[in-house]
């Protein structure tokens, strides 16, 4: 009787192969390797350099004599990239699985998009457009009408303006990413769920 009642715990918690309790799952997650400062700047280095192509480009019609405070704009992305992946991959929440399939499509995506050159165009144009304007409300907020101009009487977008705009821009792609990358978590779990709502395949037990 009593092998029995230990073998038989109606008190004891169930826990099923499809519902593991969450900090079991968390801990049964392989921890991906982390990432040495080099390997960091090399991949941030291609992720902002490939997705900027759009942007740089676009940005040379209207500065063309502005490329070092454009590349600056992007050297302080890689930077920021760069420190935030060497902080955040000794946290745990990093080694989750939805964490890991979440950033690599979302920034895959953002490149694949950027090589497709129409697509990745159009949507760093309107972020640009947007940019530009905020940039110049400044500049007038701040220098009225006296402010350099070209020798067509144009303005003429300083260092200073130039690094703002590709700042305000960067930061604008970035926040659509995000949003991006929010509805690709949402859908993966929304999927998981459904996987885990549906009835189990196992054979039924043998009955004595």
């Amino acid at each position: 009787m009593e092998a029995e009642e230990e073998a038989i715990n109606p008190y004891a918690l169930a826990i099923s192969d499809d519902h593991e309790p969450f900090e079991q799952s968390k801990a049964n997650e392989p921890r991906p390797p982390r990432r040495s400062w080099l390997q960091s700047i090399l991949v941030w280095s291609a992720v902002c350099i490939i997705s900027a192509a759009p942007s740089f480009f676009w940005g040379l019609t209207i500065a063309n004599n502005q490329i070092l405070a454009m590349a600056t704009g992007i050297a302080i992305f890689i930077a920021a990239y760069t420190i935030a992946d060497q902080i955040t991959q000794r946290h745990p929440w990093r080694a989750r699985r939805i964490i890991r399939q979440v950033l690599k499509t979302g920034y895959i995506s953002r490149i694949v998009i950027t090589v497709i050159f129409p697509v990745g165009a159009w949507l760093d144009m309107i972020c640009g457009l947007f940019s530009v304007g905020l940039t110049n409300r400044l500049r007038h907020s701040n220098w009225g009408d006296n402010f350099p101009r070209t020798r067509d009487g144009q303005d003429a977008m300083t260092f200073v303006d130039c690094l703002l705009t590709t700042l305000i821009q960067g930061v604008l792609l970035n926040l659509v990413l995000l949003a991006y990358m929010l509805v690709i978590a949402a859908m993966i779990l929304s999927i998981t769920q459904l996987q885990r709502s549906w009835p189990s395949q196992d054979p039924p037990p043998p009955t004595e």
